[in-house]
């Protein structure tokens, strides 16, 4: 079996937004992100589109400061 060479499109599970995800790949556009807190968002939860994450990580540093 190889591995995936294109990335998955998935929904963002905020907004509802298609957007890329190159998790199978070797780097995706995520990883450039600061990681996210687990108890920040909710486990059942998939991936957020650019946008969404993003806000999620600004709400996120904001409540903590």
């Amino acid at each position: 079996m190889s591995a995936p060479t294109q990335p998955t499109v998935k929904t963002c599970t905020e907004c509802g937004t298609q957007f890329e995800c190159g998790a199978t790949l070797a780097q995706c556009w995520c990883q450039h992100l600061p990681p996210l807190a687990l108890n920040k968002i909710d486990p059942r939860t998939d991936c957020r589109c650019p946008s969404c994450l993003a806000a999620t990580l600004q709400a996120a540093n904001a409540g903590s400061n």
